[in-house]
């Protein structure tokens, strides 16, 4: 039986970061949003909020991510930033496998004065998609908060 608060969180379904990790997830968390913000700052001085969006299961993973200047949301490409989108995904998947998962989603989202929240899923791997295809916005679907 589950018994933690955290543990109780995470049967639902998502899990928001919230400083109680150990210390390896936390630098991870730290690292990810870190890079994240500084790839943003090269990217366009003029971001006001970033949306970073990793996904892993078994047989793949991805990234995606997107920022938004205030009257329009810009995708990130991932040709032209291959280091950065490499990068995330080697700490995305340590993350993962820190928190004994072996699927999930993670939902980054900063904003330019560095205010930061993280969100997990580990069930519905489709949550928080980032697009401009379909009449999509690029700001994740579902934006938590």
């Amino acid at each position: 039986m589950l018994t933690t608060k955290e543990e109780r969180a995470e049967r639902r379904g998502v899990v928001r970061y919230n400083g109680s990790m150990n210390e390896n997830r936390a630098e991870l968390v730290v690292d990810i949003s870190k890079r994240f913000m500084d790839l943003l700052r090269q990217l366009d001085p003029r971001w006001k909020a970033g949306y970073l969006r990793f996904e892993m299961d078994s047989m793949r993973q991805g990234c995606t991510a997107s920022y938004d200047i205030g009257s329009d949301v810009l995708l990130i490409a991932a040709a032209e930033n291959a280091a950065f989108f490499d990068h995330i995904g080697k700490q995305g998947r340590k993350f993962l496998h820190n928190l004994g998962k072996a699927k999930g989603v993670f939902l980054l989202v900063v904003d330019s004065s560095c205010k930061y929240n993280f969100y997990f899923e580990f069930e519905d791997l489709e949550r928080w998609t980032i697009s401009i295809s379909g009449g999509s916005t690029g700001r994740p679907v579902d934006l938590p908060g």
